[in-house]
């Protein structure tokens, strides 16, 4: 039984990359990622299997349901999401990749925006003279109680493993 958990646990990973890949895919050419058709494909190329792919593309289509289930603010209707300003003091404080992976994390609906703001207010509680990613994790990790929102925000960060034993 042990090795069932071990292969489930490689398909959990599997999918997780793929779910890494789409939402790196989105983020850096919004455009082109919407051609579902062309990141299965060449996804299928890298060596995945279509129910890893199937499994991966709905669990990001379902980000804003799950979140909503959760208890958080509705994130389909329309909002101004662009509008957020750093302070002065939240500029010299965190990093510009920082502010860019947090706003982007803001405009996938992958953090509410009391989230944001909280993980902001940690950022700026940092030790480290200026925030970096290793601190954003840190802060995203105490706000977000989420396991599988933290899975997509969080890709690298390896989850803990269930043993089963009969």
């Amino acid at each position: 039984m042990v090795a069932r958990v071990k292969s489930s646990q490689n398909t959990q990973d599997r999918i997780m990359e793929i779910v890494s890949f789409l939402l790196k895919q989105i983020l850096e050419t919004p455009d082109d990622a919407r051609c579902q058709g062309r990141l299965v494909k060449g996804l299928e190329e890298r060596g995945y299997r279509r129910s890893e792919i199937d499994a991966a593309i709905e669990l990001v289509l379902a980000v804003p349901e799950i979140i909503s289930s959760a208890g958080e603010p509705d994130f389909t209707r329309s909002t101004s999401l662009g509008t957020r300003v750093f302070s002065l003091t939240e500029q010299n404080k965190i990093g510009l990749a920082v502010r860019g992976r947090l706003l982007q994390y803001r405009l996938l609906g992958l953090l509410s925006e009391s989230e944001c703001e909280e993980v902001l207010l940690q950022l700026l509680l940092a030790e480290s003279p200026e925030a970096g990613l290793a601190d954003l994790h840190s802060a995203i990790l105490k706000v977000v109680g989420d396991e599988e929102r933290l899975m997509l925000l969080l890709p690298g960060v390896s989850q803990p493993v269930v043993a089963i034993t009969n």
